[in-house]
């Protein structure tokens, strides 16, 4: 018994040391973790995923960006330059670095309603960025830059990858950007592009929130009847077609609703006009916009062009502020 005890005892004191036991506490957490990461085949060396390959939406949408980040971009320089004294265009009417300043901010906030730009995640090879030098522009560098960017939204508002909304937002910074190429044009003391006119043909189908749009048409045929009867000459002749045109349209629109001779008809025999029709002419025309872009959304995508042309049109008939981004919509 005391024999094989002290050879347990012996043993255990002539046995080899562990090749941790001589290593300092923060080694052996090291040595540790690289074991456990070498188990779980993970390499400290493993290089980032791949970047994403966007789709066809983000693409679409990337592009939009862009072109209103470059509308930003060359605005805020173009204003520095008429601020200065580099560029100087005879201007007529509202301030040109008033205007340029106006589209900067309004663009902004469409880049943000677009979503931003999108950069790539550095990666652990990439040299550092070099920074982008600034741009130089000049107030009719902004009004070609408008002129494309407005006829890019108008061929991509029919793109199926659209949403109803987006397709809805893209056509109101068309309408804006509309209206800020006629009011930089004024102040430059050039000559805007000729608005948009109304589109000759119609979707095959609407929904029944057309019908607000119907009643306003309607209201505006009244109203230039109204006109023509308390005029003439060339003023009477103009109300005359005008009143014929917006009853034309609101017959089209109301029986593309499906509701023509209905009990949802919303159109009346005869509409209260007021004392001022000029006023309550205007008053109707600022609606027609709304009425216009309530249609986008749930029209289908090859549909969506040709409401946007009338939306355009509408939108010339009554243009809106310089600070208003969103023509048309609801923004609160």
């Amino acid at each position: 018994m005391r024999f094989s005890m002290l050879v347990d005892r012996n043993a255990r004191a002539t046995a080899p040391r562990s090749a941790a036991a001589g290593l300092p506490t923060a080694a052996i957490a090291v040595l540790v973790l690289v074991l456990a990461l070498t188990g779980c085949s993970v390499r400290l060396d493993t290089p980032p995923p791949a970047v994403p390959t966007p789709d066809a939406t983000e693409q679409a949408r990337a592009a939009l960006a862009e072109q209103t980040a470059t509308l930003v971009s060359l605005a805020r320089a173009a204003r520095g330059e008429e601020a200065t004294g580099q560029s100087a265009p005879q201007a007529d009417g509202p301030d040109v670095a008033a205007e340029l300043e106006a589209l900067a901010t309004a663009s902004e906030q469409q880049l943000a309603a677009l979503g931003g730009l999108w950069t790539p995640p550095p990666r652990p090879d990439d040299p550092s960025p070099t920074p982008a030098p600034q741009p130089t522009a000049t107030p009719q560098d902004v009004l070609t830059a408008l002129e494309e960017a407005a006829a890019q939204v108008q061929e991509s508002v029919g793109d199926p990858v659209w949403d109803g909304d987006t397709a809805t937002l893209l056509a109101s910074i068309a309408v804006y950007r509309d209206g800020a190429l006629a009011r930089l044009s004024h102040a430059l003391g050039t000559d805007a592009p000729a608005p948009a006119e109304s589109a000759t043909e119609l979707p095959t189908e609407l929904t029944a929130a057309s019908a607000p749009l119907c009643r306003t048409l309607d209201g505006l045929g009244y109203a230039y009847e109204v006109q023509a009867a308390r005029s003439d000459g060339e003023q009477r002749s103009q109300a005359v077609a005008r009143a014929a045109q917006n009853r034309d349209l609101a017959e089209q629109v109301a029986v593309l609703g499906g509701y023509d001779g209905t009990a949802e008809d919303p159109r009346r025999a005869s509409y209260a006009v007021g004392d001022d029709l000029s006023e309550t002419i205007v008053t109707w025309q600022s609606e027609l916009l709304p009425g216009w872009l309530a249609l986008v959304s749930p029209a289908a995508p090859g549909d969506r062009t040709l409401l946007l042309t009338q939306a355009r049109a509408a939108a010339a008939l009554a243009p809106l502020p310089a600070d208003v981004a969103f023509p048309g919509l609801q923004t609160d």
